[in-house]
Formats: C-alpha cells, sequence, structure tokens
C-alpha cells in the first residue's frame, strides 16, 4: 500500500509539473497587457467563480459577501457541490456526461474556458490553487478579463506546489513538490489580484515576491444566527470541520481523552463528516471516551451546536483564517487552537482565546482544563472573541472590503505599482512585476530550480519549437524594437531617448522623494525636457548618493511584487545594493541577441559557455549542463584544470557549428592551455562572444589565433544604464540608444566631442523603473570615436578602449586551476552587511577574505558568506574571513578585489599587472 501510495504521489507531481509549464509556455505565449481591473458598465460587474464548495455553509460564507456587494451584477458559478440559491448567482455546472468522461475537477475547469468564452465575464475568480485558480487565470487571459486567486487555506496552498496539502497520495517529504512550489508561485504573480484571509498570507505572497496586488478579504459570518440567547452551555469542547488528514482530527479525540481523565464529567461533540469518521469511531472505541464524546456527522444548522459549547478547538496542520472557528467565536464559544495559518488574526493569547503549538495534546488539554475552572476567565475571553469576531468577519464588513476591491474608482482599488508611459516609438515593456514566462525570476527557477534530467528529457520536444515561441511574446517584441531601432537615424535615435528621458525623470519626480528634492532644487521639471541635452541641468550622482538615499530613490516599496533586491561590487571593493523589476530579461536579452548577431549568431545555435554558472559533476566527474530552452551548454570556469579543459573542449567540438559565451580570462586560460599542450582546438566554434571583464589588446590576438574565428566583446554591467557592443568591421563599440542614454564627460564635468579623448561614462537607464539612474557616473571610463560608423551606417554614438569595470584577477585553486574572481561576485544579498572587501591569496588552495563589517553585521552573515562561496567553489578553494578596519585602494584610487601573492608560471602577480593598465 505504501508503495502504491508513493507511486500515485509521484504520478500527481508529475502530472502537475506537466501542467504547470505548460500554462507557463502558453501564458509567455499570449499576448502580454496592463494590470487589469474589472471593468464595470452602469449595470455592474459580473463576475465567474469556480472552485470546489464544501458545504452551504461555505458557500455563505464566501458568496454572500459578493453579492451583496452593489458593484457586482451578477456571479456565475461554475461548481458541482453545494449551493446557495440567490437572484444574483447563475449557476453553470458541467454536465453529467462530461464529469463521467473527465472527472469532476478536469470537468469544472474546461467548464471554466467554455463559459468565460460564451459568457464574457468582468472578472474570473478561483478559489484553491490547483486546478480551480489555474483554470481561472487561464479563462481570462485567453479572453480579457482580470484573473482574481482567492487563498482559502493560507500560505499552506502554495507549499508543496498547490498538490501536497490536499492530495491523499502526496507526501511533503516528495521531492518533486520543491520542484513544483517556485513554479506555483510564478504562476500566482500571473493574477492581477491575489485575495487572502489574513496577514500570515499576505506576508508569505510578499517576501516571494509572488502578487501584483494582494487584498486580505476573509470569510464572513452571519452573526445574526450565532446569537446564543441564553441557551446553556452543555457542551465543554466541541471539533467543526471536515475529517480529512489535514483537520488532524484525531489529535482531538486524543485531546479529548487527556481532558476526560481530568475532568470525568467532560462533554464534547465532533460535528463533521469524511474520510475518516470510521478511523475516528474505531480510535474513540479504543481510547474508552464514547461516553464523554459524540459524534454528530453533518449538521445543517451548526449555530444549535456551537452556541451550547464552551470551547473551540481546532487540531489543525494547516489552516486560512476558519470560518468555522469565527462563527463560534461570534457565539462566544474561546477558542483553544493550533497557531497555524491565520488563526492569529483572531485568536490572541490570554485576549481572545489561545493558540497551541501544533501537536502539543497535552498543550490543549492544560489550556482547556484552565478555562473550564475559571468561570471568569472563560466569561471575559467569551465576550473579547465575540468581538473581534464580529468586527473582523461581520458580513458587513466583508462585503466593504469586496467593493473596495471591485469598485472601480483607482482609490478603491489596491494599491499597485505607477507606471508612466512615454510618448514616441514603443519602448520594449519594463515595468514593475513579471507578467511572463521570460522574466528574470521565471529564468532563474528554469536554471537553478529544475533539474538537469528534466531538462535533458524535455530536450526533444523543445527543440521543435522556435527559440522565439519559447522566449516569449515579451521577448520577441524586444527583439523586432531592437532590431528596427539599430537602424535609426540619428534624430530618430534622439527623439526616442527624449520621450524615455521624460518618461524616466516624470517616473522619479513623481514617485521617488529624492529625485523630488533633487529636481526642486536645480528647478528642474521633467516635462520641460525639450532636448536631450536639456538633462545636463541635473546634477550627476555616484555609488556613495546610491547607498546613502536607496530608499528614497525607489518609486515602489522594496519589498513589493516583481521588485529583485539586486547587488555588484562597487568601487573600492564596497558592495552596492539596490533593486530592479523583475521583467527586464526579455529587454536585456533581446540587446544582446541583437548584438551577438552582427558576428553571425543566429537566436538557437548553441553556446558554449565559460561563465559563472556553478556546474554539478555528472558520474564521471565531467562538468557539464545543458538547457535546452536556451541551447545553452554550461561548463565550470571554477575547474579549469588541464585535465577538465581537454574535456570541455573535446565536448565542443561535438555540438556542431557554435558560439563560445566567455568571460576573457576563461578564454585566455584555454587559449593558454591549446598553445601549451598542443590539443586540437575545435574547428565548429564559428565566434568567441567575451563581456564582464576587460579585453586586453595581446588577450585578444593570441584568442584569435588559437581559435581562428572572431574575438567579440559587449560592455555592460548590472546597473543596465549602458550596452555597448563591438561593430562587425572593427573593434570599436556601438552604444544602443534604446537601452540607455549615454554621455561622456571629462574630468571637469563637460561633454567629451572631440574623437581621441578619454571621458568617464556617464548614464540614465531606461530598463529600471524600481530605482531609477539618472545621470549616474559609473566610473568606467573610454575614448570617444565619434557620432557613427561609416563602415556599418549605424548612427550611434562609438567607443573604444573601455577601462574600469572587471578587471582579470583570479584565485588559485590547489590544483593550478585560475577562478576568475567575477565568478565568485555575489548579485544578491549576500554581502548586505558588508562595506568593503578583498580576497588575499599567497598560497595555491588556500585564500582568505577581508572585510569590513557594516551595521548588522554578525555570525549569521559569516555562515552566508561561506556557504554562498563554497557552493561554487566546490572544494577547489579553503576561505577564511578575516574582518579589518579597511582596504587600501590602489595607487590610483582602483578597488583591488583579489590581492594575489602567489606565484604563478604564466603571469605577473595579477592585482599588479592588471592596475597598471588601467
Amino acid at each position: 500500500m505504501n508503495i502504491l501510495r508513493a507511486i500515485l504521489g509521484w504520478c500527481v507531481c508529475i502530472g502537475a509539473f506537466l501542467v504547470y509549464t505548460g500554462l507557463l509556455l502558453v501564458l509567455a505565449m499570449l499576448r502580454p497587457r496592463r494590470d487589469r481591473k474589472p471593468r464595470m458598465d452602469a449595470g455592474g460587474l459580473r463576475l465567474l467563480i469556480t472552485g470546489r464548495f464544501d458545504s452551504r455553509n461555505w458557500c455563505q460564507s464566501h458568496l454572500m459577501p459578493l453579492v451583496q456587494a452593489r458593484c457586482v451584477r451578477e456571479l456565475i458559478a461554475v461548481v458541482d457541490g453545494p449551493r446557495m440559491e440567490h437572484p444574483k448567482i447563475r449557476y453553470v455546472s458541467p454536465p453529467r456526461w462530461l464529469r463521467k468522461l473527465l472527472g469532476r475537477s478536469p470537468a469544472r475547469s474546461l467548464w471554466v474556458l467554455h463559459r468565460t468564452w460564451r459568457d464574457r465575464p468582468d472578472a474570473v475568480l478561483g478559489y484553491h490553487f490547483f486546478p480551480a485558480a489555474l483554470s481561472a487565470l487561464l479563462a481570462a487571459r485567453l479572453n480579457g478579463a482580470a484573473a482574481l486567486y482567492s487563498i482559502t487555506a493560507g500560505p499552506v496552498e502554495l507549499k508543496g506546489g498547490g498538490v501536497a496539502t490536499e492530495s491523499p497520495f502526496v507526501r511533503r517529504s516528495n521531492p518533486l513538490t520543491h520542484l513544483l512550489e517556485p513554479l506555483a508561485l510564478e504562476l500566482c504573480r500571473h493574477f492581477d489580484t491575489i485575495v487572502v484571509r489574513g496577514q500570515q498570507a499576505r506576508q508569505y505572497l510578499l517576501q516571494h515576491r509572488a502578487a501584483r496586488s494582494v487584498a486580505v478579504i476573509p470569510g464572513s459570518i452571519d452573526a445574526a444566527r450565532f446569537q446564543t440567547n441564553g441557551a446553556p452551555r452543555d457542551y465543554d469542547l466541541v471539533f467543526v470541520g471536515r475529517l480529512v488528514p489535514v483537520k488532524q482530527p484525531e489529535q482531538f479525540v486524543r485531546v479529548v481523552d487527556l481532558l476526560r481523565r481530568r475532568r470525568p464529567n467532560l462533554r464534547a461533540a465532533l460535528v463533521g463528516d469524511g474520510p475518516l469518521m470510521l478511523q475516528l469511531r474505531s480510535l474513540a472505541d479504543s481510547l474508552g471516551v464514547n461516553g464523554a464524546l459524540q459524534f454528530l456527522g453533518h449538521v445543517e444548522r451548526v449555530e444549535q451546536i456551537v452556541a451550547r459549547s464552551r470551547v473551540f478547538t481546532l487540531t489543525s496542520r494547516s489552516e486560512g483564517l476558519s470560518i468555522a472557528m469565527a462563527e463560534a467565536m461570534a457565539a462566544g464559544v474561546v477558542p483553544v487552537v493550533a497557531d497555524v495559518g491565520d488563526l492569529g488574526e483572531l485568536v490572541h493569547n490570554d485576549d481572545t482565546g489561545w493558540r497551541i503549538p501544533p501537536g502539543d495534546l497535552e498543550g490543549y488539554a492544560e489550556r482547556i482544563d484552565a478555562l473550564l475552572r475559571s468561570p471568569s476567565t472563560w466569561a471575559r475571553l467569551s465576550q473579547a472573541a465575540r468581538v473581534r469576531a464580529r468586527e473582523n468577519n461581520s458580513l458587513e464588513e466583508v462585503t466593504r472590503r469586496w467593493e473596495r476591491l471591485l469598485a472601480p474608482s483607482e482609490d478603491s482599488l489596491p494599491a499597485r505599482a505607477p507606471v508612466t508611459r512615454a510618448p514616441g516609438p514603443a519602448p520594449p515593456s519594463s515595468q514593475t512585476g513579471s507578467r511572463h514566462l521570460w522574466s528574470n525570476r521565471s529564468h532563474r527557477i528554469w536554471q537553478d530550480r529544475i533539474p538537469g534530467w528534466l531538462k535533458r528529457a524535455a530536450t526533444g520536444p523543445l527543440h521543435r519549437i522556435p527559440p522565439q515561441w519559447l522566449l516569449g511574446y515579451p521577448f520577441a517584441k524586444s527583439l523586432r524594437f531592437v532590431h528596427r531601432a539599430e537602424h535609426w537615424s540619428a534624430d530618430e535615435a534622439r527623439a526616442y531617448q527624449l520621450a524615455q528621458l521624460r518618461r524616466i525623470c516624470t517616473l522619479a519626480y513623481e514617485h521617488a522623494p529624492f529625485y523630488r528634492r533633487l529636481f526642486d532644487e536645480v528647478s528642474f521639471d521633467p516635462h520641460d525636457l525639450r532636448r536631450v541635452e536639456d538633462l545636463t541641468g541635473l546634477p550627476t550622482i555616484n555609488k556613495d548618493t546610491l547607498r546613502a538615499h536607496l530608499r528614497e530613490m525607489c518609486t515602489v516599496p522594496p519589498h513589493a511584487p516583481g521588485v529583485d533586491a539586486v547587488a555588484t561590487a562597487g568601487t573600492g571593493g564596497a558592495p552596492l545594493h539596490f533593486y530592479m523589476n523583475s521583467d527586464r530579461a526579455a529587454v536585456e536579452y533581446a540587446h544582446l541577441v541583437a548584438s551577438w548577431q552582427r558576428v553571425g549568431y543566429a537566436l538557437g545555435t548553441p553556446l558554449a559557455v565559460f561563465r559563472g554558472r556553478v556546474v554539478a559533476p555528472a558520474g564521471d566527474g565531467f562538468r557539464h549542463e545543458y538547457d535546452p530552452l536556451l541551447r545553452h551548454h554550461y561548463y565550470s570556469v571554477f575547474h579549469l584544470s588541464d585535465e577538465n579543459m581537454q574535456r570541455d573542449l573535446d565536448h565542443v567540438r561535438s555540438l556542431g557549428p557554435c558560439f563560445l559565451h566567455v568571460y576573457p580570462s576563461a578564454i585566455a586560460a584555454l587559449a593558454r592551455f591549446v598553445r601549451r599542450t598542443g590539443h586540437q582546438t575545435p574547428a565548429n566554434v564559428r565566434g568567441v562572444i567575451a563581456e564582464s571583464e576587460i579585453v586586453y589588446p595581446d588577450q585578444r590576438q593570441r584568442v584569435e589565433e588559437v581559435f581562428g574565428c572572431r574575438y567579440f566583446s559587449c560592455y555592460g554591467h548590472t546597473e543596465k544604464l549602458v550596452l555597448a557592443a563591438e561593430c562587425e568591421h572593427s573593434t570599436d563599440y556601438h552604444v544602443w540608444p534604446t537601452y540607455g542614454y549615454f554621455e561622456l564627460l571629462d574630468a571637469a564635468g563637460r561633454p567629451v566631442t572631440t574623437p581621441g579623448q578619454a571621458g568617464e561614462i556617464v548614464a540614465t537607464g531606461f530598463i529600471n523603473t524600481v530605482v531609477p539612474f539618472i545621470r549616474y557616473r559609473t566610473g568606467d571610463w573610454a575614448t570617444y570615436v565619434g557620432p557613427g560608423c561609416s563602415a556599418c551606417g549605424r548612427q550611434h554614438p562609438l567607443i573604444r578602449d573601455i577601462r574600469g569595470h572587471r578587471a582579470q584577477e583570479f584565485l588559485i585553486a590547489s590544483d593550478g586551476t585560475e577562478i576568475p574572481w567575477v565568478a565568485l561576485n555575489m548579485h544578491d544579498d549576500t554581502f548586505i552587511h558588508v562595506r568593503q572587501f578583498q580576497f588575499y591569496q599567497d598560497t595555491p588552495g588556500y585564500a582568505v577574505l577581508r572585510i569590513v563589517r557594516a551595521n548588522g553585521f554578525g555570525a549569521p552573515d559569516r555562515e552566508r558568506i561561506l556557504s554562498k562561496l563554497q557552493s561554487k567553489l566546490d572544494g577547489q578553494l579553503v576561505i577564511d574571513i578575516e574582518t579589518t578596519h579597511s582596504i587600501p585602494l590602489s595607487p590610483r584610487g582602483k578597488s583591488i578585489y583579489v590581492l594575489q601573492r602567489t606565484p604563478h608560471p604564466d603571469h605577473a602577480p595579477l592585482s599588479t599587472a592588471h592596475e597598471s593598465q588601467r
């Protein structure tokens, strides 16, 4: 039986995985849209609702506030369970033949799609995640309606990917549930609004940035039904709920047994029915509590039982905000319940009741016994419970909250991330939030959470789908836009940039206090921008500005859905933290693909990637991972020993025509290996695409000689302000006009316009709408070439000799492998409590990480830093952490990330060599 249960559990999880990934792909291919709210005509809203309705009481609790709302004209209910008749509700249950053919849930889901297409409701609302809410989401997106999801069971409804809670076959230990949960959270981000019962569920969604908008609306109670009218309270203890595993009613029976030993005259009632009824009766017989416990089964008028009870008990392992508990409290019954879910919204210890740690049966018994022994304490808590339940869950209060959510006025809607549209040519979308599969977060889930064996299994089907379809509509739209913009005239580019500067400056002025003060100080009005040169009326900002005013530079709260925390090393080795919108990936990748196409790359051509990805070894020790979605082959730059480089190059040779996507330091190591050993280079490599580090001329020449193809470089940075890519006719860099506004300033802050003159790169980004970077000094320098290129005809600024971004600094592993320090740079909160850092090494295989502590640094930070580094290094290098008061810069004021003192046969000490070339 256990084996069969496990097999069925795996089948359920695999089925859910296929449904989730398939739905994400479908949503990615649908045309994206702005956040929707229900559209209301003069007659009111038409809502289609679906879900598993357990009882008539459940229907009344959740549907009555909707039909009472003045803004709702009609409810179209696709259900096949208990009903609550009302003139505003129209039931459209799936036909019996369809239920017999497909089963209840699949039939209901299919009927939701059918009725949404036929009835064209203004919004589709699903109760419970799988499958009701997912069918509501798909139906809404296909028909242009608003998509709403109501979480009734609390955070546990999404933990385990939405299947571990309700399916009797899926155990929480099933490893696939850890894979399903991030997919479920990604699907949640596609709903326009998620309705939760209490603050714990809200915090869970915000913590995981899994919702665009969250509304806290509990189920309602009809307080008039639960008037006690002086009825005698002849039940000491009552349980009301479904008799299913998640409610753990067997624990209630055991609590009754513990109390009976203390109070021989105890009277308890168990109200409800379900698959565990026979098991519970058998347990009661074995414990000898049948005289104290009455099994009442399903009771239609449950108020007649709770009004005669003194203590209400729930022993659930998970809950939302229990309606049965709220109704009992409205009747003056004191709750003693498990401390799970959102029960804490109503139950405050020693105020309105007591919350007990889950599974602490003795704790239940002690609290209940103490209440029954103290009539004054019980009376105090009873009155407080009655008031609290009616304040939070009364029909009037819950109806008011629904009206505030569904009403058409902007003031009554939940707060959303501000979006300011720009005039002029339509830019690629870069709003706050993650509406599509190809978001930064979705991509991380695909790359980091999906096991390699599943990716390999998906290779065949995915290779039959055009890559632009897999990457989604936002990417395809952005790529088309970038291709058009690449050949704009100078006037067209400036018109577009002017529109974008107005957009980003207006957004900053209206929603970021820092920029409002800054603009007012210099009398700068974004609406008065007439030329792009007018931006020079603003002062420049730098990394110090960002560190000092980050919160005030945000246009939305940092914890808002669709916001990613980002970090880069920053000047002087001091980590720089900021925030970005998580849907930026499509726009950025479109610019990169368009840049790579200058050297012959075509979307879908295999890329052999030698960058910072952590690649686990296979059974034979070979470190290679394949991503069939992007057609990327990943190899480990953390293990570039001679043996591994030989295996890597031999594997690259088997890929057919491909390109190498590399750190310059990694391809330099491969080139040195080939020249030193005479190993044959792959003849199928069509080009080398290098990013993230300085490209040195002698290095470029050596790589091109060894691999026999073009060495192509791109310039960019984590802040997403400037992207420049080499011309196909030279090694000069074209600056993309659609990525950000580019300036080159000399030491006095004047624009550089003379060819051959060097200046600092100052930029205003178009992509980041969470923390606008306006006239930001990057600290990088370049030489100005001209306003355009006669060889290719592009009218983009042309620069060369870019210096200042990541130098090629190495750490040396115990076997002599060179590990680029840039591969260890963490773009997250790893160094959030660190002011500066530097690696010091004088022995292969061992390094010291010197850090200057910031406020809040403690043992957890030390453990997190070591854990994150070792997860990449995989034992190649032992690192100790040493705190210090300061870290000196180079003679030219540059940061030295690696102070390398290890003798190495191929080069001089790295920090000195690279500093001299800056």
